[in-house]
């Protein structure tokens, strides 16, 4: 009884809407004894459950690749790589740099300028919900975690990858084929061999439009990209009570706006939710109770930065709530996106406990708690997070 309680308490200091609480509550006395602590243990299984499975799938997707190429590119969240079906062709999409990266084993001329030209169209024309489907090392993280009974899935949704960066409007084939051949014919080729396995490629670079335009001080493949999720970041940042640009920088940081953003963390999408740490709070805060999150369900845009966005304001809100400054607040809000609450804790007292944290926090300046975290985080990652998300916010003032 005390237990279900507490859920209903911490349920409600979430923000849910009472008669949601009421009914999550009234689950819990209906069950037997022990029912609760049947249905955590339940839950923490599908969660270790979920993390070996996309433990495994990336590690033997990455072997499979080795074999091929030196360095198995599947796991960086501001690049979007893809393989062919026998692994002897990968294109890297820098969304970071604004560059394109096309390699193939191919060494034939006549056979490796066609399949040059089909990587190139594919890559500019094709929306995220193909783009999941080509996608085999997460078709096969879908097909391990289909199962769980806690899973929240849903479509990716047809958005453009690229598509929206080169065209004004979906591309006929006339169009399309224009553009192939304007950036192949001003590509850079070159040949090279791997250095491990002594494979030889053919490699083909262009980069992303890269001229300025509009308000935004950003190359306009990236402009282009932040105007069109502003209104996403918008929308759940007002729901949130939380600030738009803010929003809009976590998203650069994270991904550099790109679509299909994975880390080895596991993290996916705009806003690199970790499915077993944020997804599982924001998820607790959004539904009632915490659920899985696949990966096709973050690579739907509206989902991910909903997600994202939800978890910022439990960190805002509740964690760091007891943290009297709204600027001191944010600055610790944007560490412990990063790297938790309790690291940001540590900055200040040594220990995890953010409500003894925020005393001290309470007693500085919000320069001296800027500061202070720049100076006391545990990981260099974060101190730069930090900075780079507090710089970008400014960019976004004006969306």
């Amino acid at each position: 009884m005390r237990r279900a309680a507490l859920v209903l308490l911490s349920t409600l200091s979430l923000g849910l809407a009472a008669d949601s609480a009421m009914k999550e509550f009234g689950s819990f006395m209906s069950q037997e004894t022990g029912g609760f602590d049947k249905y955590q243990d339940d839950l923490d299984k599908e969660f270790a459950a979920y993390q070996k499975a996309m433990d495994e799938e990336f590690k033997a997707y990455k072997k499979e690749i080795g074999a091929y190429w030196d360095e198995p590119k599947i796991d960086d969240p501001t690049q979007w790589t893809t393989y062919s079906k026998d692994k002897k062709t990968r294109t890297i999409v820098d969304f970071d740099k604004g560059e394109v990266v096309i390699q193939t084993q191919e060494t034939d001329p006549k056979a490796a300028a066609a399949i040059l030209k089909e990587e190139i169209e594919r890559t500019i024309t094709i929306d995220t919900q193909d783009a999941l489907k080509n996608d085999e090392l997460t078709q096969r993280i879908q097909k391990r975690i289909g199962t769980l009974s806690d899973l929240k899935d849903d479509k990716p949704g047809t958005t453009p990858v690229l598509a929206d960066v080169f065209f004004d409007k979906t591309p006929g084939k006339k169009a399309s084929d224009a553009v192939v051949k304007e950036l192949l014919k001003g590509s850079q080729k070159s040949f090279q061999t791997t250095q491990k396995t002594q494979k030889k490629y053919v490699e083909a670079r262009f980069p992303l439009p890269a001229q300025k335009s509009g308000d935004l001080k950003l190359p306009k493949y990236m402009a282009d990209k932040a105007e069109r999720l502003a209104p996403y970041a918008k929308r759940y940042a007002a729901k949130e009570k939380l600030s738009a640009p803010l929003v809009m920088a976590i998203m650069h940081c994270e991904s550099a706006f790109n679509p299909m953003a994975r880390s080895h963390v596991p993290a996916f999408g705009l806003m690199q939710i970790v499915p077993r740490t944020a997804g599982k709070d924001a998820t607790k805060y959004l539904y009632g109770r915490a659920k899985l999150l696949s990966p096709s369900y973050l690579y739907n845009e509206s989902n991910n930065v909903q997600t994202g966005s939800a978890y910022l304001h439990i960190l805002y809100h509740n964690y760091l709530g007891k943290i009297s400054n709204p600027q001191s607040r944010l600055y610790c809000t944007i560490a412990a996106y990063n790297t938790g609450s309790g690291n940001v804790a540590k900055a200040f007292t040594g220990s995890t406990n953010i409500n003894k944290a925020a005393d001290t926090i309470n007693r500085l300046s919000p320069q001296e708690v800027y500061n202070r975290l720049l100076r006391s985080l545990p990981y260099d990652e974060t101190k730069h997070y930090l900075k780079r998300v507090t710089e970008r916010m400014h960019l976004y003032t004006n969306l």
